[in-house]
């Protein structure tokens, strides 16, 4: 039993000395760049890593906090996001005592980047990855290195991303597909879901009849509805990423919970929207690769395409880099494509 059951002046006190951090609960309405922690279930909450962000420090994945029995986290995220979750959880009058769970989607920096620093700071933390991603979290130098060939340097992965921090064996759960009972019935579901990353998983929780897809779906805008493929290099794989699109849309969920950059309702409907822009870039960059265009051209036409071009608003956080390493993702995969 947890102390806040036991004690409950100190759940009180708890919170009342805690640092606050501004809270919405609707989602339609309050799910913009500017909520910090937003309340998406009765005991689901997403810390929304665009309010966090800025042109220096580009938006990485936020997190998802469930709480229940015991609070799990759904992405570590990176070292100052991360500690933000913490505050988070604490100005719900939670003690982090409570925080027992932690679920990697794959292992990116910006969705894992924070795993080794919590468990350093909540040493009882168990860290579930995908199997053949669980070694890159014990031994991370191939990982950081992966990343330095994406931005430039390890100074700028580390610039961006904080400094990675090793995993201790002991805490890392290696899973492909596991269902983690909760003590009121319900499961959360771990599954295999490639396509963004060669080893991913998404989380389908049957109580909130939800998916946290990490970015097997994409990044998604809940304040305009926009969806963008995430097609990271040099592991993107299009056709894993229909599969992936199929296999979410057989669940029938009510929610989908994008790690970039929160809830959608409606799933079925932003999944086809997903497929749909999945196919256009594809089709759009195949054509351009063939009449030899550059990078430059080749982003502006996409971001053309999602009508990014002509609306200033949107233009301003859909960075640069984001489709540049999505066609740098697409380009990979074709040319492995065309090898065979």
């Amino acid at each position: 039993m947890f102390k806040w059951i036991l004690n409950p002046l100190y759940a009180i006190l708890k919170y009342f000395l805690s640092p606050k951090i501004a809270i919405t609960c609707n989602l339609e309405a309050d799910m913009s760049r500017n909520s910090t922690l937003v309340q998406i279930t009765e005991n689901i909450y997403y810390l929304n890593s665009l309010a966090l962000s800025s042109r220096t420090l580009p938006a990485v994945s936020g997190i998802y906090i469930i709480i229940r029995d015991e609070i799990t986290l759904v992405e570590s995220s990176i070292k100052r996001i991360a500690s933000r979750a913490i505050r988070a959880i604490e100005s719900l009058g939670f003690p982090r005592e409570a925080i027992t769970r932690l679920i990697i989607t794959h292992i990116h920096l910006d969705h894992a980047g924070a795993a080794g620093w919590l468990v350093q700071q909540l040493p009882w933390l168990k860290v579930y990855v995908q199997e053949k991603g669980a070694r890159h979290l014990i031994n991370p130098d191939r990982l950081i290195q992966s990343a330095a060939d994406v931005y430039g340097s390890v100074e700028e992965v580390f610039r961006i991303h904080g400094e990675f921090v090793a995993v201790p064996e002991k805490n890392v759960i290696p899973v492909s597909n596991l269902s983690i009972p909760e003590k009121n019935g319900h499961t959360l579901q771990l599954f295999s879901a490639p396509g963004h990353a060669p080893p991913p998983l998404c989380v389908y929780d049957d109580q909130s009849k939800g998916i946290f897809s990490g970015e097997a779906a994409g990044h998604y805008y809940p304040y305009d509805g926009m969806v963008y493929p995430a097609g990271a290099p040099p592991s993107f794989n299009l056709q894993d990423s229909f599969n992936t699109l199929k296999l979410m849309d057989k669940l029938n969920s009510q929610y989908l919970f994008f790690s970039q950059f929160g809830a959608a309702k409606n799933p079925k409907k932003i999944i086809s929207k997903a497929w749909q822009q999945l196919s256009q870039f594809d089709e759009l960059i195949q054509k351009m690769r063939s009449e030899g265009k550059s990078e430059e051209e080749m982003i502006q036409t996409l971001r053309e395409s999602t009508g990014l071009s002509t609306d200033a608003k949107r233009s301003d956080i859909r960075s640069q880099n984001t489709f540049l390493t999505t066609l740098w993702g697409f380009l990979r995969y074709s040319q492995k494509k065309n090898s065979f």
